[in-house]
């Protein structure tokens, strides 16, 4: 008895040690997926606004040239990140809507000073098929955007298409073969550019 009493003793000890080792470990991890994001984002916001920078003064150079601006909107907190010397603002698209087609779909959008014209567009996260959805993060997708002039008037501020021939000011080309990934990434900046934009021009009256 008292053998098996010892033996539940080591099995509780044990076990209560390797829960503080594995919620440590969480805590360290979430701490660093959440620097990783932060990175990645302030990465996307300097490069768009072709602002020089390397791994160890990315917080710093981030810090001297671009403000953040936070709005609180239905409990949520949306970022505007604004550079201090042209007025370029960017944004996350993605997040606070629904994904790609086959998962999340996330990323960073700046717009010049007017809110309308794109200077640059990164994707972060996506999940889409390689060789096919998954061309929506290469450049040569993405380069179509730069200089596009978003119509807030319209349902698509911006559109994707099939046919070329017809693209005009908002209008680029689709991914080859890949029209449902096309479609969702339209759906994600237009949704995101329409939340973006009523706040940024009402942002004086935060809720």
């Amino acid at each position: 008895m008292k053998q098996y009493t010892k033996m539940l003793t080591f099995v509780f000890i044990m076990g209560f040690l390797t829960s503080l080792v594995f919620v440590g470990m969480d805590a360290l991890t979430a701490e660093r997926i959440e620097a990783n994001k932060d990175a990645a984002i302030y990465s996307a916001v300097l490069n768009h606004n072709e602002i020089g920078f390397n791994s160890g003064n990315l917080a710093d150079v981030f810090n001297e040239n671009i403000t953040v601006e936070e709005v609180i909107y239905e409990g949520q907190t949306f970022s505007f990140y604004i550079n201090k010397a042209n007025g370029n603002v960017s944004f996350m698209y993605g997040v606070f809507a629904l994904g790609g087609l086959w998962g999340p779909l996330r990323g960073v959008i700046t717009l010049e000073s007017d809110f309308q014209t794109i200077v640059n567009v990164t994707v972060l996260e996506e999940q889409e098929t390689p060789g096919l959805g998954g061309k929506v993060k290469n450049r040569e997708f993405l380069d179509q955007f730069i200089g596009l002039v978003l119509i807030p008037e319209l349902d698509r501020p911006v559109e994707v298409n099939k046919d070329a021939a017809a693209n005009g000011a908002n209008e680029v080309d689709e991914i080859s073969g890949a029209t449902g990934t096309s479609t969702a990434f339209e759906r994600l900046l237009n949704d995101s550019y329409q939340i973006y934009r009523d706040l940024w021009l009402n942002r004086g009256g935060q809720s």
